[in-house]
């Protein structure tokens, strides 16, 4: 999507981050071949993430089930503390409900990466978290014909 929104919003400064070097490589080549000077990738771990700065959008796709559990408020907070006052996050991840879609995604994550850690919130539970973190949270299940249990949550600052 970092390609789609440099694309888009030329005058935007778009960032994209991901654990794998191998996909921020692809990611920049293609950024180079379609001309876009406004989008940079990093090759960084959530754990660890430190923001670069303030900034007006944050979009994690599928990122949060990904990250260690004790790890994501940190990462919740980091976001929080570098969003704009009138800034918004966009999380799509996955949630653990109902199990038989649960199960589907599981088996689709381990056989992406059998290494990954996986651990799918409640919508609740992640609605929670955000909250705490003083955000509004609007969160919505979304429908797929796949039996994958998604959920989109926007959030911005109280």
């Amino acid at each position: 999507f970092s390609l789609y929104f440099a694309a888009s919003y030329p005058g935007r400064t778009i960032h994209g981050f991901d654990l794998n070097p191998r996909r921020i490589e692809m990611a920049q080549r293609s950024a180079d071949r379609l001309g876009l000077k406004n989008v940079t990738f990093h090759a960084e771990d959530a754990v660890q993430w430190k923001s670069r700065g303030s900034f007006d959008a944050a979009y994690m796709l599928d990122i949060v089930h990904h990250v260690p559990r004790n790890a994501v408020p940190r990462l919740i907070s980091e976001l929080r503390s570098n969003m704009a006052p009138d800034g918004v996050l966009i999380i799509k991840d996955v949630a653990d409900r109902p199990a038989y879609k649960a199960a589907f995604t599981w088996a689709l994550d381990k056989a992406m990466d059998f290494r990954t850690p996986v651990h799918y919130w409640s919508m609740e539970s992640l609605t929670d978290l955000l909250r705490k973190a003083s955000l509004r949270v609007f969160a919505h299940e979304m429908v797929d014909y796949l039996p994958y249990p998604h959920v989109i949550y926007v959030c911005r600052p109280v």
